[in-house]
C-alpha cells in the first residue's frame, strides 16, 4: 500500500485507461475536480474520506464530453473505501449512458469492485454493462496481459 509521502507521477487507474485508449483507439476523458486533490496520497485519503462520510458531489472542471458519438465507453475509476469517488458521482449526475454500452474496470488496494458496480448500475439504469475488470493498482504494470485480453473480450462480444 503506499506510504504517507507517495506522489504517484501517474495514477494506477489512468495507466490502465492509457493502455486501454491504446488499444482500442478510443478517446481519453479524465474526470477532474475544480478544486484540486492533494499530490500527497495520505492528504488525498483524508480528502476522499471527509467527500465520502459528508456524500459530496464536487464540482467537475471543463466540460464533459459529447458522449453521444460513442456506443461503447469504457469507465474506470480507482475504489475509495469500498466506493465510487464522489468525483465520479458528480460525472455520471452530468453525464446520460443511457443506452451506452459500458465496460467498467477500476483499480483498488484489495477491496475488488466494493460497492461500485452497484453504484453505476443505480446511477445509469439505462445502460448495457458488459464484462468488467478490477486490478489491485500496485499490479497495474504486471496485470498488462490481463486487461488487454478483457478489451478483447470486450470489444469482440
Amino acid at each position: 500500500m503506499p506510504g504517507g509521502t507517495e506522489v504517484l507521477e501517474i495514477g494506477h487507474t489512468a495507466k490502465m485507461a492509457q493502455l486501454i485508449s491504446a488499444l482500442t483507439g478510443g478517446d481519453l476523458y479524465e474526470i477532474q475536480t475544480e478544486k484540486n486533490y492533494p499530490a500527497n496520497y495520505r492528504e488525498t485519503t483524508r480528502v476522499a474520506e471527509d467527500e465520502l462520510r459528508c456524500d459530496a458531489k464536487p464540482m467537475l472542471a471543463g466540460t464533459l464530453p459529447d458522449l453521444s458519438k460513442y456506443d461503447l465507453i469504457f469507465l474506470g475509476h480507482p475504489i475509495w473505501w469500498g466506493k465510487l469517488p464522489p468525483a465520479v458521482n458528480s460525472f455520471l449526475s452530468a453525464a446520460n449512458l443511457s443506452g451506452k454500452e459500458v465496460a467498467h474496470f477500476c483499480t483498488h488496494a484489495g477491496s475488488g469492485f466494493g460497492t461500485s458496480d452497484r453504484e453505476l448500475r443505480a446511477q445509469a439504469p439505462n445502460a448495457q454493462f458488459l464484462e468488467s475488470l478490477s486490478v489491485v493498482g500496485t499490479e497495474v504494470d504486471h496485470a498488462m496481459v490481463q486487461i488487454e485480453n478483457w478489451v478483447w473480450r470486450v470489444l469482440n462480444r
